[in-house]
């Protein structure tokens, strides 16, 4: 779960990097 977690974590940075 925690990985899970972290993936999500992971393409919210990359959208914020996008936007």
């Amino acid at each position: 779960m925690k990985l899970h977690y972290s993936k999500i974590l992971l393409f919210v940075i990359a959208l914020n990097i996008l936007v």
